[in-house]
């Protein structure tokens, strides 16, 4: 188990030492009702509204963090191939704690699978796809050519184009709309 107390960060925080940053960000209550393909979306992007967590954070930041902390990004996904392939790169853990929690929570606790499988994070790396789109994604949860992280588990298309898994927020833990919560991204 992760030994992290919430520590309410108004600002991304490095730790080098540790090979982990951690994104402030807040709870988006539309997930509740219109689960997403999208973990965590920065405000100034086009997907803000569909996803679990937004963030002041972008995409840029975050990739560089990440670079910060020792991670390899995998580079392999492209548009034409993203529904056949798996993203690749530095294997992560995400967790989530908020004020008043009693842990830490992995996101595998935050959201259902629909098909029961755990999600397995990977740094993408994706960085120059990312600025063109102007989505502000920094994690998908399928295999995602635009995102800094996914998750391998899935191929790209595989939550909203072929509607294969969907994600529900678990509500009987994930707090309210606009809870401001500490993201705890880490190397495997």
């Amino acid at each position: 188990m992760m030994n992290v107390k919430y520590q309410g960060h108004q600002e991304m925080h490095v730790d080098k030492n540790e090979k982990r940053i951690i994104v402030p960000g807040k709870v988006n209550g539309l997930y509740f009702e219109n689960p997403a393909r999208h973990l965590i979306v920065a405000d100034e992007g086009n997907e803000e509204g569909k996803t679990l967590f937004r963030t002041d954070v972008t995409p840029t930041e975050f990739y560089n963090a990440l670079l910060e902390i020792g991670a390899e990004p995998g580079d392999n996904m492209v548009y034409e191939t993203a529904q056949e392939q798996h993203v690749e790169g530095q294997p992560l853990d995400i967790h989530v704690v908020w004020e008043g929690s009693d842990q830490v929570y992995s996101v595998d606790d935050l959201i259902e699978d629909s098909k029961g499988n755990s999600t397995d994070f990977r740094f993408a790396g994706n960085i120059e796809t990312s600025k063109e789109k102007g989505t502000g994604c920094l994690v998908c949860l399928d295999s995602c050519y635009i995102s800094p992280v996914s998750n391998h588990t899935y191929t790209f298309g595989a939550i909203k184009k072929r509607d294969e898994v969907s994600f529900p927020a678990n509500k009987d833990i994930v707090p309210e709309d606009g809870t401001p919560v500490d993201i705890i991204i880490s190397m495997k």
